[in-house]
Parts: structure tokens; sequence; C-alpha cells
């Protein structure tokens, strides 16, 4: 099963919540580019939070 991280993610996201298909366009449009982010190993460092 050859499936990438944002997939994975979406899927657990349907999985957790069914009505997140519910996004707006924004809302959409943030979310790809915060999985496309993570995918590039950009994430939060929770020491600096």
């Amino acid at each position: 099963m050859d499936i990438t991280l944002s997939k994975l993610i979406k899927r657990l996201v349907l999985a957790w919540d069914p009505d997140y298909t519910k996004i707006t366009p924004a809302g959409a449009t943030e979310l790809e580019q915060d999985c496309a982010g993570y995918e590039r190993g950009e994430t939060v460092n929770l020491k600096e939070f």
C-alpha cells in the first residue's frame, strides 16, 4: 500500500470526524499547505512553543 503522509492524515481525520468534509475552500488550502510543510519536515519544536 503506497500512501503519502498527507493522505494518511486526511484518512485519519475523516475517520475521527466525518463532518470534516464540510471544510471551507480556504480551510482546505491551509490544510494542504500545512500537510505539505509537514512532509518537508517543517514542524514546530515543542521546546520553542
